[in-house]
């Protein structure tokens, strides 16, 4: 059993509490920008195929955490809008790889940079110092976590 700290709990909590608000943020601005016509489940789809080239469609949607069909409908979107190519892997017929097409990168550079943008405009009120500590914070937690989601890809 790990010893874990009542900061960690509260940290943890913290955390927890905040990512639905930044999934809030991203579909407030994902709606706000006709010219995306993306989904937060197609962000998050194309998010983490640009970090996993040739990603499976079993990885995607373990990653969703979402029906193998499920996530098949959502990819058959995204290859209709030609956001990802869908390609069979040489080595194993049954897999499908999925990678992201110029438009892709560039729907997804496009939804980071606008959403990011309207993040820094509701941080921009914060003193200098209260910045430097979330960064600070922010930079720790990722390599805390980071490892996890990593492992649990690599399960996958």
């Amino acid at each position: 059993m790990t010893n874990v700290t009542r900061s960690a709990e509260q940290c943890a909590a913290l955390a927890l509490d905040l990512a639905p608000m930044l999934m809030s943020l991203m579909r407030q601005e994902l709606n706000a920008h006709q010219t995306l016509d993306l989904s937060v489940p197609q962000f998050r789809t194309l998010r983490f195929v640009a970090r996993q080239p040739a990603a499976s469609l079993s990885n995607l949607a373990a990653h969703l955490g979402m029906t193998l069909p499920a996530a098949s409908k959502l990819v058959d979107r995204l290859f209709e809008q030609e956001l990802v190519t869908r390609t069979t892997a040489t080595t194993d017929r049954r897999r499908v790889e999925l990678t992201l097409t110029v438009r892709g990168k560039f729907a997804l550079d496009l939804a980071v940079i606008t959403a990011q943008a309207r993040l820094a405009e509701q941080l921009a009120d914060l003193p200098e110092q209260a910045l430097d500590e979330c960064i600070q914070a922010l930079t720790v937690l990722r390599t805390c976590v980071v490892p996890i989601s990593r492992k649990q890809e690599e399960r996958t």
